[in-house]
């Protein structure tokens, strides 16, 4: 296990691992952080160290291939030489061989041939056995400034060797004749190679290459290196040598030539410092470590022995004996914590004493509760205690209480699922209604809570029982009133609809029935062919059927629920000019409402609600004038409609059926609905009806 060590070790040996732990890792971070300062130290004077060296030695080989270029350039400009070329190699070919072969009396330098301008070898001058078989032709045509005045080129093998060409161009009044190549030979060896590193330091190494990457060269033979997927010039670089040693690096290009020069240092050679103070950092927190490790176990001891002690007297306070052994002197936080143990032993002694008369005060509690309480087994539902409240509720002794079960106190057609409820009940606590029965044999509704606890060092539940039968029956009542209250609704809307349906049925006898019958009399004289009455009555005939249609409009729009699709205040409007047009009826109208917070029946409702309203003034007040005031805010919707009528006692006169269907509509939001009235002084009629029941759910 992972704590096994901590939880086996003592508190000594604890305290002296979590101090040697600590300055371990303090020496860690310190020898670290000071390890890769001088690490990165090391490194940059390393990196410095190559950009010097390759610039020095890109220095060196511009300034020789410079030397060997100017005199390559002197010899081709000789006028034997530009001779031989104008005359095609008939003229001054002796002076010409000879100036060739002084460029050759340096043995490195193993050819040297004379092209005309068209790359043609007229005269190759080489070493015994050094003949060299390299095809530069398209090196020479190709993208050549006339006026330069030579060049070097790349690198090339032949061989294990190295060689690269001096190009110089032979121009006569302006115009290329031909070109002088002079190939020289890269030569070194092991031992100046080696005295080259010593002398740079570091185990350095020099590369020469192409910068195209297509050969590379140690001065001694062509090599395949890493670098050559690898170069950034000017950069510092890291890499892997052949030798499978870590080394840095740094690349540069020698000037007026196409090579790049790279020196690579030994990574271990540039750390050597870096990792010679790590040594010594190692050796000297290893000493402090052991020198550490003795001072934190005798210091340890200073601490374990106080808590070794408080470790006793917590034995003694768990067996009831509250005396104390500690040294109360001490005035470290050792001595306190003492200190505080021994008052902790004071204050328990006392919560003991306190625990034990609020037991007894529990039981009394448990006793004389009001509530029926008793306490069974959750193994076997036996009855283990039981409260006075219990008894006299259900009718039993104490003695015959405390013999029952649990399912003793249930109708035998309710065990079964008790059962049930029991073997699947996982909480703690339970809250249900239940059926029980008394001694008596009659059943009650009871609110039953239960709680798990231990009782007697017994795993029980402890049950409060709250007879609730009276409260459930009078639901019950108050659920059939509602269902009466319902029903006297449905019978005032089905008596509003009669009401409605008999005066459709006046209207259509009384008053479209006679004019439709006019009309026929009419068209009956008409069909008699009497020339005289013909046109009279086809013209009382056509203006009856047009009083008829609209008459039927009229009644088909009074009984259609109208378009509310722009607002209800403009319904609300249309419905006013309809009747003023028909009735010396002065009405305003004035509305402060947010429509978008209605939903579509609370505004049909208002709009039948002002209807009916206008319609009972019409018929009963005998008003001259209406105001009609419709407001809303975040609370609620009130609607006022007054007028200047007749008015009436509303103690003495009872609410006719269309105030009753308004107040049926408007309760079933909630709402209230509230008649002023006197004789003589008109009528106020108010609703208001809460916004959280009529708002719309989009809002």
């Amino acid at each position: 296990m992972r704590f096994s060590f901590f939880s086996r070790s003592s508190i000594r040996q604890r305290i002296t691992f979590s101090v040697c732990l600590q300055l371990l890792t303090v020496m860690l971070i310190f020898g670290g952080i000071s390890y890769l300062g001088a690490r990165k130290i090391d490194l940059k004077l390393g990196e410095d160290r190559l950009r010097t060296l390759s610039d020095q030695l890109s220095s060196m080989v511009a300034g020789s291939t410079h030397n060997f270029l100017s005199a390559t350039y002197s010899i081709a400009n000789q006028p034997a030489i530009k001779r031989y070329l104008l005359s095609k190699g008939k003229a001054s070919a002796t002076e010409t061989i000879r100036s060739l072969e002084t460029l050759r009396s340096d043995t490195l330098f193993v050819q040297v041939e004379l092209k005309d301008s068209n790359g043609i070898t007229l005269i190759n001058s080489s070493a015994r056995n050094a003949h060299l078989n390299i095809n530069i032709d398209s090196i020479i045509t190709s993208s050549i400034e006339r006026n330069d005045s030579g060049r070097v080129e790349k690198l090339f093998a032949s061989g294990n060797s190295i060689y690269y060409p001096f190009i110089v161009n032979i121009i006569e009044n302006r115009q290329l004749i031909g070109y002088l190549v002079r190939w020289r030979r890269v030569v070194s060896t092991s031992k100046a190679l080696e005295q080259l590193s010593k002398l740079m330091g570091t185990d350095a190494g020099i590369f020469v290459g192409n910068a195209d990457g297509s050969l590379w060269t140690d001065l001694l033979k062509p090599v395949s290196s890493p670098l050559v997927n690898d170069l950034k010039e000017n950069k510092i670089i890291e890499y892997t040598s052949s030798k499978k040693n870590s080394v840095i690096a740094f690349v540069c290009p020698v000037k007026n030539t196409k090579w790049l020069i790279a020196v690579e240092l030994s990574r271990k050679k540039v750390l050597e410092t870096a990792n010679r103070f790590l040594y010594w950092l190692i050796l000297i927190g290893c000493l402090l470590l052991i020198i550490g490790f003795f001072i934190a176990w005798l210091t340890s001891q200073n601490i374990s022995k106080p808590i070794k002690n408080l470790t006793m007297a917590n034995s003694l306070l768990a067996s009831g004996n509250y005396s104390s052994m500690l040294d109360l002197n001490r005035r470290d936080e050792l001595g306190r914590l003492a200190r505080e143990f021994h008052a902790m032993a004071i204050q328990a002694q006392h919560s003991r004493q306190e625990l034990e008369r609020k037991a007894q005060n529990y039981k009394l509690l448990f006793e004389r509760n009001p509530m029926p309480m008793w306490i069974i087994s959750e193994q076997t539902l036996d009855v283990m205690d039981v409260n006075d409240a219990a008894v006299d509720h259900y009718g039993y002794s104490r003695q015959e209480f405390l013999k029952l079960n649990s399912t003793d106190l249930r109708p035998a057609e309710d065990i079964e699922k008790y059962i049930g409820s029991i073997d699947h009940r996982d909480q703690r606590e339970y809250r249900g209604i239940w059926r029980h029965k008394k001694k008596d044999g009659s059943v009650i509704m009871v609110d039953v809570i239960t709680d798990s606890i231990i009782y007697q060092e017994k795993a029980a539940r402890l049950i409060l029982s709250n007879d609730v039968t009276e409260k459930l029956n009078a639901e019950a009542e108050l659920v059939s009133h509602r269902i009466m209250q319902q029903k006297l609704i449905t019978e005032a809307a089905i008596q509003v609809q009669e009401k409605e349906r008999e005066e459709i049925g006046k209207e259509l006898h009384d008053n479209i029935n006679q004019i439709l019958a006019s009309t026929k009399l009419y068209l009956e004289l008409a069909l008699d062919g009497n020339l005289e009455t013909l046109g009279e009555a086809v013209s009382k005939s056509y203006q009856n059927v047009t009083f008829i249609i609209e008459e039927i409009r009229r009644l088909s729009k009074k009984l259609v629920p109208p378009s509310l699709d722009t607002t209800l205040a403009e319904a609300t409007r249309d419905l006013i000019d309809e009747i003023q047009a028909i009735a010396p009826l002065k009405i305003s109208l004035k509305t402060d409402l947010d429509e978008k917070l209605l939903n579509e029946n609370i505004k049909l409702m208002i709009y039948r609600i002002v209807q009916e309203q206008i319609n009972n003034i019409l018929k009963h007040a005998a008003a001259s004038r209406v105001e009609i005031k419709i407001e809303t805010d975040l609370k609620k919707l009130d609607l006022v409609i007054t007028d200047n009528g007749v008015g009436f006692d509303t103690n003495k006169k009872s609410k006719g059926i269309g105030l009753r269907n308004i107040e049926n509509r408007v309760r079933f939001y909630n709402g209230i609905t509230h008649v002023i009235s006197h004789p003589g002084k008109g009528c106020c009629l108010e609703i208001s009806i809460p916004m959280q029941k009529i708002m719309n759910p989009i809002s």
